[in-house]
Parts: C-alpha cells; structure tokens; sequence
C-alpha cells in the first residue's frame, strides 16, 4: 500500500486491472477512469491478467488551475474542489463509469483528449504547458457531463457532512444577501440540492435554516454589540423591520430591545 502528494488519474484503455484503495477491491474495465486523492493509501493487484493503462499524476497546482476555470456542472465540481483540493481528512477517489445516456459516437472522446495530451507532453515546447491545462480542463469537463461516479456509504456520509460545513460557512457569511441562486453559483449544485443536504444533516429546510442562522447571529448582535435594532434586522439580512420583530418575538415570546434588556441587567 502507497500514496502520493499528487492526485492519480488511470484510464483503463484495454484489458481489466485490479487496484485495492483502503480497504476495498476493484476490478476497472476499458473506458473507466479512477481518481486517487492526495495521501490516498492504494494498492495494485498483479494477477496476471493484460491491461493497457494510463497513468497521469496531477499536482495540487495544476489541479489548483484547473479548477479556477469552474467546471459549471452539478456534482463533479464542487466534490473536486471540496473533497480533493482543500484535503478535509478524508482519503477519498472517485471511480467513473461511462453514462449509460452517453452517445455511442461521442464513447472516444475521452480516448482522444488523453492522446492528444501525450502527444503534447512529448512534444513539450513553450506552448505546451498552457495546451495541456486546456485538455486537462477538457478532460474534468468530459467526466463531468460524460461519467458519473461512485462512493463507499461511509465517504458518502463523509462528503455530505464536508459539504455541509462547506455550504453552511458560506451562508454564515453571506446573512445579508444569501439566495438559492449565490449558493448554486458557487457550489454548481441544482436548487433542491441544498434543501436536501440541509434537511439530512440538521433537519431543517433551507429557509427554516437560513431563518434560524439569522436570528443567532441577531441574538449575538444584541449582545455583544451596541448597534441599533435597524440596523442588526439589515446586518441579518431583514429588510422588514416588522417582519423581524415578528419572527424574534415567536423564538424569544419577547421583542429584540425587550431580549437585550434582559441580557444585559
């Protein structure tokens, strides 16, 4: 069993070939494709069976530059820049299968991008570098729209609660003007996506969250601050200044100047 400090990517261009990653086996088939994170403990299983493989190491950041291009696809990229960029713990790879959906001529694609990026490793002039970031980009763009893949029960649980640390961060900070619209921009996951991931992992929906975020971070406000009500409700991102009386007053059963009295005496 080894790892790398760089991500691993084979594509199984002929025959069959077994690896062991952590603690389970897999039999990778002609067209398939594995991601191996950083640090990932993996294993190859030489039984004698012929394969044509490709074997490419991605550094952190090459990767890195990849993804600043935002891959604008539902599942893929987020998990990419979230799982194996920002390195949360978690061994993780991803095993890819060819879309069942996919067009039959569209099938060599993956073969012709990954050819014409060896063609461009050998030939390696100046120009070079910056084509191959264009087809490695092209490549992540393929198994986004092309592939899906695969995860353990356990590293889907995992991701969930990594996302979910992910997307709940980004509200916190973004009280005043959060939108399902910001949240898919920056994550590139569907809008019911989030009521799903909020739902599994506090019970609440998106607005019964984003509502609940708003009236802590109001709470503390009125604490720990002197700021005028007004303006704490806008800070929240209330710009009903009775519909924020309203919702505080049906947490607290008191109003906010009555709930900052009574902290404060």
């Amino acid at each position: 069993m080894h790892s790398h400090e760089y991500l691993e990517l084979f594509y199984i261009i002929d025959g069959e070939y077994r690896q062991k990653i952590m603690d389970s086996e897999f039999t990778f088939s002609r067209g398939e494709l594995c991601l191996i994170d950083r640090n990932c403990m993996h294993q190859e299983i030489l039984d004698g069976t012929s394969a044509t493989i490709l074997f490419l190491g991605i550094t952190p950041d090459i990767f890195d530059d990849v993804m600043k291009k935002r891959l604008n696809t539902p599942g893929i990229a987020a998990f990419l820049n979230m799982a194996l960029l920002e390195q949360k713990n978690v061994q993780q790879y991803l095993h890819f299968h060819l879309r069942q959906e996919v067009d039959p001529s569209r099938e060599n694609d993956m073969d012709q991008t990954l050819v014409t990026l060896l063609g461009e490793l050998l030939r390696h002039d100046e120009a070079s570098p910056i084509i191959c970031q264009g087809l490695l980009l092209r490549m992540f763009r393929l198994l986004s729209t092309q592939y899906e893949f695969s995860l353990s029960k356990k590293l889907k649980k995992e991701m969930a609660w990594i996302l979910f640390e992910e997307i709940s961060g980004f509200i916190d900070r973004h009280l005043q003007d959060i939108s399902i619209r910001m949240l898919s921009e920056e994550f590139h996951f569907q809008d019911d996506y989030f009521n799903r991931l909020l739902k599994s992992q506090t019970g609440l929906t998106y607005t019964e969250y984003l509502q609940a975020r708003r009236l802590e971070r109001a709470e503390s406000l009125l604490r720990d601050t002197d700021m005028k009500i007004d303006e704490i409700a806008r800070k929240v991102g209330y710009h009903n200044k009775g519909y924020f009386y309203k919702i505080f007053a049906e947490r607290h059963r008191v109003t906010p100047a009555q709930f900052r009295r009574k902290i404060k005496q």
